[in-house]
C-alpha cells in the first residue's frame, strides 16, 4: 500500500505540473508585440494600434542607401537605381581571408570587411583598394 501511494502520488505531481506549464504555455502564447513604423522596438500598448506610413522622406545626394533599410521608416526600398540585367563581372577581390559579411557601398566606394577583422575600402569602378 505504501508503494502504490508513493507512485500515486508522484504521477498526481506530475500531472500537476505538467497542467500548469500548459496553462502558463496558453496564456504567452496569444501575446503578440506589433511593431510600429515611428517607434523602433516598442512593445507599450499604444504601439499594437495600427500606425500610418509616414511620408517619404527626400533621399541625400551622393549615398543611395545611408542606412539600414535605405531610411529611418527601413522600408528597404530604394526607387531610383537603374540596376537591370544583364549583370557582368566588372571586376573582383581576393580579400585572402573568409568574407564573413555583406560589403556597404557609399560614396563611390564599397567597404568590405573579412574574418581575420580586416576592413578593406574598394573603389567601386575599378576594386583598387583605397
Amino acid at each position: 500500500m505504501r508503494r502504490s501511494t508513493k507512485l500515486a502520488l508522484a504521477l498526481g505531481t506530475c500531472i500537476a505540473l505538467a497542467g500548469g506549464a500548459y496553462v502558463a504555455y496558453v496564456q504567452h502564447e496569444g501575446r503578440d508585440i506589433r511593431g510600429s513604423v515611428t517607434v523602433e522596438f516598442s512593445t507599450s500598448p499604444s504601439s499594437t494600434t495600427p500606425t500610418t506610413r509616414p511620408r517619404r522622406q527626400a533621399r541625400a545626394p551622393g549615398v543611395a542607401w545611408a542606412t539600414y533599410g535605405f531610411d529611418a521608416a527601413r522600408l528597404h526600398d530604394a526607387r531610383g537605381l537603374q540596376l537591370r540585367p544583364p549583370f557582368r563581372r566588372i571586376w573582383t577581390f581576393h580579400g585572402r581571408a573568409l568574407l564573413e559579411f555583406p560589403p556597404a557601398v557609399a560614396y563611390g566606394l564599397v567597404y568590405l570587411p573579412t574574418f581575420d577583422g580586416r576592413l578593406y575600402a574598394l573603389a567601386a569602378g575599378s576594386g583598387r583598394v583605397i
